[in-house]
């Protein structure tokens, strides 16, 4: 709500909210017995790349530190849409039209905020939604722990 409530132009606040369609990031190849169906620090980066090295295609992937999987067509379509987003945002200073500064809400006149969940749709692309967290950190700023804290966790 900070950024929203600031008068720079150009504020995008997004999450990366769905992980691998095969439900986990698999290391039994390395000896590592981890798996999860959650998006994880670097996920997105490690899903661009593997899609980047596999030209695009649907073959089988191979992100860095993950065994090898076939992606489905949410992968692809995810890994796109953040490619993307990080290219628009290069060549244009801004992500693609999907992703809405956080200004762009119907309701930001009211301290409202757009918040891009990244893997958000069905077929893993970009949804906006207005305050997607606002009674999470509510709920927090009532127990003491408010914005200071927010910042560096």
């Amino acid at each position: 709500t900070a950024a929203a409530r600031g008068q720079a132009p150009g504020v995008f606040v997004g999450t990366v909210v769905r992980g691998a369609s095969h439900t986990k990031r698999d290391l039994s190849c390395v000896g590592i017995a981890f798996s999860t169906h959650l998006p994880f620090h670097r996920f997105d980066l490690d899903l661009v790349l593997a899609w980047a090295d596999a030209r695009g295609s649907a073959d089988v992937w191979q992100p860095p530190m993950w065994c090898p999987f076939k992606p489905s067509s949410v992968d692809v379509q995810l890994a796109e849409d953040l490619w993307g987003h990080w290219l628009h945002f290069i060549l244009h200073g801004r992500p693609e039209v999907s992703w809405a500064d956080v200004r762009q809400s119907e309701a930001a006149s009211s301290g409202a905020y757009s918040h891009a969940l990244l893997g958000g749709t069905d077929s893993g692309g970009t949804v906006n939604v207005v305050d997607w967290k606002r009674l999470v950190c509510s709920s927090m700023e009532e127990m003491g722990i408010g914005q200071p804290y927010w910042w560096i966790n």
